[in-house]
C-alpha cells in the first residue's frame, strides 16, 4: 500500500464548495487511480465521523518512502 495526501473540500446538498470545510487527508491505497483513491478518502472521512454530502477532490500527493 501506499500513502497520498488528499486535499479535499466537503460538498453542500447542491454540489457547490463548502469553503470552510477545505481539508488535508492522508490515506492508505494500492495504486493512485482517482477510483481507489477516492475510496480510499470516503472511508477516511467515515471513520472520522465527518459527514457530508459529497466531496470534491483538489490535489493528490503521493508520501515519500
Amino acid at each position: 500500500m501506499k500513502t497520498y495526501s488528499v486535499d479535499y473540500y466537503l460538498l453542500d446538498q447542491e454540489g457547490n464548495r463548502e469553503e470552510d470545510f477545505y481539508d488535508t487527508a492522508q490515506v492508505e491505497a494500492k495504486n493512485d487511480d482517482d477510483e481507489t483513491i477516492k475510496s480510499a478518502l470516503l472511508k477516511y472521512l467515515d471513520e472520522h465521523d465527518v459527514g457530508c454530502w459529497d466531496f470534491e477532490i483538489s490535489s493528490i500527493y503521493q508520501e515519500e518512502d
